[in-house]
């Protein structure tokens, strides 16, 4: 019986050490203005970056900020800034693609930033993603 109770306390403070653990990074889990973001990073056979973005928020959602960052991969542990571009999204709903031209063969790392403002605290919700050119 003792060994029981002990192996309950030690599952017990486990879990509660992941469930801290897990809020406390980048993500968010409750988001006051947004109910779902999509992203998509890829390359076409043409030889275009590919970004696909949208969010669905709620009636209290105002207006949105993207940010597209595309970098590739340089010497060692190095990235180097391709694109770096800001778009303004206004209302509830928001869906649109991207494609950039892409020359060079290599590494590229895709990061984009959704600010989505509303009636409340403003949401910040970061997509990373990396994939290789050809």
């Amino acid at each position: 019986m003792k060994h029981k109770k002990l192996w309950i306390f030690l599952f017990t403070a486990l879990f509660l050490f992941a469930l801290t653990s897990c809020g406390s990074g980048r993500s968010k889990i409750y988001n006051t203005n947004t109910l779902q973001t999509s992203t998509e990073f890829g390359f076409t056979d043409g030889g275009d970056a590919r970004v696909t973005v949208s969010y669905f928020g709620y009636e209290s959602t105002e207006d949105a900020n993207i940010h597209i960052k595309i970098e590739k991969q340089g010497f060692f542990i190095f990235w180097n800034t391709v694109i770096d571009q800001d778009f303004e999204a206004n209302g509830q709903n928001y869906q649109n693609e991207f494609f950039y031209p892409i020359t060079d063969n290599g590494k590229y790392r895709c990061t984009v930033t959704y600010t989505i403002f509303g009636a409340e605290e403003d949401d910040v919700i970061v997509f990373k993603d990396e994939k290789t050119y050809q």
